[in-house]
């Protein structure tokens, strides 16, 4: 997002509106879309079968990010692109019953965990010219927390 200055009169009111339209700005050309893709991630997945794949073949990978199912793993990848993205597939996940209102429960503390990482790295991390040798780091400590932050959701979702 760019840096733009904004010139604000002595009217709170008129500033106020000057404000959500920005805001109304920024969620249409970063959030909206970011959901709009994950829900097209979504569809393509289950059209062409490759969802019955990843539920089959990730189930072990997303066993260690909370006790999740395999199909969590389209959530996760769309919200590693964009925290939206993901949070709105696996709203879409549940709503068609592939998810729990527990497994979107963990699946949130990861997406927040982990989310719009990509985004970050690029816009960020080799922006800024970190060393290469450093930029992995983001990556391990985001997983990382991640996964004990699944975990310990998982154990207060049990007792709770």
């Amino acid at each position: 997002m760019g840096q733009s200055t904004v010139k604000l009169g002595k009217n709170p009111f008129d500033n106020f509106l000057v404000g959500a339209r920005q805001g109304f700005s920024v969620w249409w050309k970063y959030v909206a879309t970011g959901i709009l893709m994950a829900y097209a991630f979504t569809e393509f997945l289950e059209l062409t079968g490759i969802m019955d794949l990843v539920a089959k073949y990730c189930a072990p990978v997303m066993f260690v990010f909370g006790g999740l199912p395999g199909i969590a793993m389209v959530a996760f990848i769309a919200g590693f692109f964009s925290k939206g993205g993901g949070t709105a597939t696996a709203a879409a996940l549940f709503a068609e019953g592939s998810l729990t209102g527990v497994d979107c429960a963990i699946l949130l503390v990861l997406i927040m965990s982990c989310g719009g990482l990509l985004g970050q790295w690029i816009r960020i991390v080799c922006v800024s010219g970190t060393a290469a040798k450093r930029q992995p780091w983001m990556f391990v400590v985001a997983f990382a927390v991640g996964i004990i932050s699944a975990w310990i959701m998982r154990i207060i979702l049990m007792f709770g």
